[in-house]
């Protein structure tokens, strides 16, 4: 995904959305230049994009009774024609769903158990939930070439892990079962952004991710309650279903539950660019990361603190390493779901107060991590370079390397432009985590056979 846009933050792509706010403040008297406005962003689709704008024109505004007439206009729903969109997704999430479903029910039999004793569908779940959103983006109309090449590497993806031998370690096979969900999400970031793309749209990319995420967590559970109470009142009946047909339930449930959670913050017919930011889940979302951003720099206080008093710990104890590492990829997340798309909505004290909360995490951050690296070095020069420790390390210079630019970033970025230089530089290290994830997953399981 070649980047289209300089590394310079004043340069950045804005978003559909910053540019119909431009193009309304400069309307702000002018019933007939907004009212064409809102026409053009209808025929370019980006008509929930004028729906952001208007709200946050308002909200700047609200005493501007053009804006105000508009945002209560548009407040009546159907207007952006979300719904008529959502009815229309309908036609594609709820077969795409049950087709995914079929296919979890189908990979999950104990008879395709993997020699190393681990299900095939661990290895395939990434592959098959990431088609189906391939096939979902696809139902928007979108024409890109980038389409059909994500599946065809989807497809790859799955014929790689069938002509896994049956000797594969079980080592080898965490490696794979770890990497093949980033690499099937970097195919789906193919089919949504194209061969080109503006570091901007990456992160919206990345943040939308996030927040997709997040709202399947929140589908899985209440998916998980009904498979649960549906299969319980069966037993109260003491009619005991077979297990395929369990396993029917629970896969119908999982492959919708996947697809109404994409459907519900993901619009196919727009790029990740302009879409909305902010509103709905992804507020929720984004204050909780920045709640728990605010928590992490108390621990990592106390825990840079605490360091000299159990110094050789990381040393001499391989599950301490592990706890680091998954605490770094933790803090990364942490910061790009705290970082805004754009400085609209945000008052000038709490950018300068979560861009001053972004920089000690991330300061605090490099020195744990650079110390867990000393540590993996050094297990590796005394016991020999493992396919873990290289793992390890790998992740663990990608990660250092990205705070560090975030940080140095920040040191020659004025105050207006500081989202702008942190969105940039998690853009370029997905690109990083893709490479990387290729090389651990793919690579490293052949590089290190005994």
């Amino acid at each position: 995904m070649e980047s289209a846009d300089s590394l310079h933050p004043s340069e950045a792509v804005p978003t559909l959305a910053a540019r119909y706010l431009t193009a309304l403040r400069g309307a702000s008297t002018n019933p007939e230049a907004i009212e064409n406005l809102f026409r053009a962003a209808s025929r370019e689709g980006g008509a929930s994009a004028f729906v952001s704008a208007v709200t946050s024109a308002h909200d700047a505004a609200p005493d501007n009774m053009l804006f105000s007439a508009w945002y209560y206009r548009l407040r009546q729903g159907g207007v952006d024609g979300s719904t008529g969109r959502f009815t229309r997704a309908w036609l594609w999430i709820v077969p795409i769903g049950v087709l995914l479903g079929l296919a979890i029910t189908v990979f999950s039999d104990p008879a395709f158990a993997f020699p190393v004793g681990a299900p095939l569908l661990a290895f395939l779940a990434g592959p098959l939930v990431a088609f189906a959103i391939v096939l979902f983006l696809a139902s928007g109309g979108r024409r890109s070439l980038a389409l059909p090449l994500a599946g065809v590497a989807l497809g790859l993806m799955t014929v790689y892990v069938f002509l896994l031998p049956g000797s594969l370690s079980n080592a080898r096979a965490v490696l794979v079962v770890l990497h093949l969900p980033l690499l099937a999400w970097a195919a789906i970031g193919l089919a949504a952004l194209g061969w080109r793309s503006s570091s901007s749209e990456r992160f919206a990319f990345i943040t939308k991710s996030l927040e997709a995420i997040g709202t399947g967590g929140v589908f899985g559970i209440a998916g998980g309650i009904f498979a649960a109470v549906a299969i319980g009142m069966f037993n109260v009946l003491d009619v005991r279903l077979p297990n395929v047909v369990m396993r029917l339930v629970v896969g119908l449930v999982a492959g919708l539950v996947a697809m109404f959670a994409v459907a519900t913050i993901y619009d196919p017919a727009l790029a990740p660019g302009q879409k909305e930011f902010g509103r709905g889940f992804g507020k929720v979302l984004t204050v909780l990361m920045r709640v728990l951003l605010a928590l992490s720099l108390v621990v990592l206080v106390v825990y840079v603190v605490a360091i000299p008093f159990n110094f050789a710990a990381p040393f001499q104890n391989r599950n301490t390493l592990i706890i680091y590492n998954v605490m770094l990829f933790g803090i990364i997340a942490l910061l790009i779901g705290s970082t805004p798309m754009t400085a609209d909505g945000v008052a000038p004290r709490v950018q300068s107060l979560l861009r001053g909360t972004i920089i000690a995490v991330a300061s605090l951050t490099t020195l744990v991590s650079l110390y867990a690296l000393a540590a993996t070095v050094y297990r590796a020069s005394n016991d020999g370079l493992t396919m873990n420790r290289a793992t390890i390390i790998g992740w663990n210079v990608i990660n250092i390397a990205l705070l560090l630019a975030v940080l140095v970033r920040q040191v020659r970025t004025s105050r207006e432009g500081w989202q702008f230089a942190v969105q940039q530089v998690f853009a370029w290290g997905a690109i990083a985590y893709v490479i990387w994830a290729a090389v651990a997953g793919l690579a490293l399981p052949w590089l290190f056979v005994r």
